[in-house]
């Protein structure tokens, strides 16, 4: 072993420990005698008597104890997390409490940046398959729910369809929409859940009744009625009705349908 002077907590700690059993030192002998390592009698030597070492090895203790493990910062807000770009959605909704309160744990508990990092990275990939898991059950969900409205309504199943979405854009326009669309029962967005599409088929008869009775429909908007019961329906089957680019497309098919005058009572609603 070499005789290199020691300067670590644990070699101060074994100035105690390499003390030969039962060697206990009379009054006039050399303290220093009853220590048989060689490189903790070196470090011995530096003083006056076991009473300053044993000083001098609390002390270094409680440094130790005080100090910050590397990598730790000074406090929980200095944690520099990466997100990812397919995290960035999630980063902006993040509940700041929730993630103050997960930094604050993992900073008492003396975690490094790199430790909580990993435990981040672990949750992103744990939150991706729970995405891939979710829209694939809202895939075949809404699958399931197609074939059975196909089923049901047979022939009548295309114009049932645009007759819902006719229904959805007069009265399911806006923040309804979004809940509809990002909404999940059993699976499936609420908008595309079967029991949905019949409500508003229904509705959307109705309102196609109304239409008649009133005298509209006139034969130059069919073609743009055409196009926009095309578009819905296509838009159900694929789950993306509620898309901004559908929802602007549709808007500007039935303004050019029915025309943007203010509606008579509505204020600044239009048609």
């Amino acid at each position: 072993m070499s005789d290199e002077i020691i300067q670590t907590p644990e070699d101060v700690g074994q100035a105690v420990e390499t003390v030969e059993e039962g060697a206990t030192p009379t009054l006039g002998e050399d303290w220093r005698d009853a220590i048989a390592e060689p490189r903790v009698r070196a470090f011995a030597e530096r003083f006056e008597n076991a009473p300053a070492m044993a000083r001098a090895a609390f002390e270094l203790r409680q440094k130790v104890s005080r100090a910050t493990p590397e990598g730790v910062p000074d406090d929980p807000t200095g944690y520099d997390i990466s997100w990812p770009e397919d995290m960035a959605e999630m980063h902006a909704e993040a509940d700041n409490e929730n993630l103050g309160g997960f930094l604050q744990r993992m900073h008492a508990a003396g975690a490094p940046e790199a430790a909580v990092q990993a435990a981040m990275d672990s949750y992103f990939e744990l939150v991706r398959e729970g995405a891939r898991v979710t829209a694939a059950e809202a895939e075949r969900a809404t699958r399931e729910g197609e074939a059975a409205l196909r089923r049901e309504w047979g022939g009548d199943y295309p114009a049932r369809v645009a007759e819902a979405g006719r229904a959805m854009r007069m009265l399911a326009s806006g923040d309804l929409a979004a809940f509809l669309e990002k909404t999940p029962v059993g699976g499936a967005p609420l908008g595309s859940h079967p029991a949905m599409i019949r409500l508003f088929a229904d509705l959307g008869r109705r309102l196609g009744e109304d239409r008649l009775v009133m005298g509209e429909g006139a034969e130059a908007g069919q073609p743009l009625q055409g196009e926009i019961d095309r578009i819905t329906a296509e838009a159900m089957a694929a789950g993306t009705y509620a898309s901004p680019a559908v929802q602007r497309r549709l808007q500007a098919l039935y303004a050019e349908l029915h025309g943007t005058a203010p509606i008579v009572g509505g204020g600044d609603r239009r048609l």
